[in-house]
């Protein structure tokens, strides 16, 4: 379900023009499925005698209610590493980084989280701009190879891990940059995008795996912030950028960046 909204005026306009759909839509999101559901709730809404209509009317009039986070905890702390690990990663490549946001919004895990990456770096030849194509790379995928706290299981699953989040942003920035570097090199062959994806999955697991107590510092750190679904946590880049952890942050001593740039 879309997590954008419309006013409670735009769902009076289109009420009173007759656009049943869009105002529920505007509301619930588009899914055929939640459009069906918000009839039927109207359905059953209506069939309610006058005194719990109007005792539910004023239940939705009252403050929203802050449901606390307990049995997922587990969960917070998955998705703190995820945002620590690109920020991490890309501190270890030399990038400044920002503000790190997370908001976990209801039980079923739907999330959203955000990390300022500043990319500025100078490229003056094709060169560069390959090398560069790679630390973005490795950047967006340590996200999701970062999650799972189990060590064997990022190490034996970490391709499997971003494979399974292909229509995900970053997977898709990650296979966009790419075919992007593809390009520069002149590779057409029909297996290529997935042959460097695997071995820049493989890149980025070592890197993550060379930093992944700072990772997981920082992520506990950061998820023991959150105690409320709905609740939107930040931390500042600043403040990330004096936690004792980010000197401990390794460069990419032993990750091979040039194997496939000529």
């Amino acid at each position: 379900m879309s997590d954008v909204r419309i006013s409670t005026e735009d769902f009076a306009t289109h009420v009173h023009s007759g656009e049943f759909r869009n105002a529920v839509a505007g509301m619930m999101g588009q899914n055929p499925k939640g459009i069906a559901r918000s009839k039927n709730l109207l359905i059953e809404f209506e069939q309610l005698d006058s005194t719990h209509r109007e005792s539910m009317l004023a239940w939705c009039r009252l403050p929203a209610e802050k449901l606390p986070v307990t049995n997922q905890r587990w969960y917070v702390e998955e998705i703190a590493r995820h945002e620590m690990a690109h920020i991490v990663v890309a501190k270890a490549f030399g990038f400044s980084t920002g503000d790190t946001t997370l908001v976990l919004h209801s039980p079923d895990g739907s999330h959203q989280g955000t990390s300022v990456v500043n990319l500025d770096c100078p490229t003056t030849s094709l060169e560069e701009v390959s090398a560069y194509l790679d630390r973005r790379v490795i950047i967006l995928l340590a996200g999701y190879i970062a999650e799972s706290a189990d060590a064997s299981e990022r190490k034996s699953g970490a391709y499997r891990a971003v494979q399974s989040m292909h229509a995900e942003s970053d997977v898709q920035k990650a296979r966009e940059l790419i075919q992007v570097k593809l390009n520069i090199q002149g590779l057409t062959r029909p297996n290529a995008p997935d042959e460097m994806l695997r071995a820049l999955v493989r890149q980025a697991s070592k890197i993550v795996e060379a930093n992944f107590c700072v990772i997981s510092a920082l992520a506990q750190r950061f998820a023991d912030r959150i105690e409320y679904y709905e609740q939107r946590i930040g931390w500042e880049g600043s403040e990330i950028d004096k936690e004792p952890e980010v000197q401990q942050i390794s460069g990419p001593r032993g990750i091979d960046l040039a194997w496939f740039r000529g």
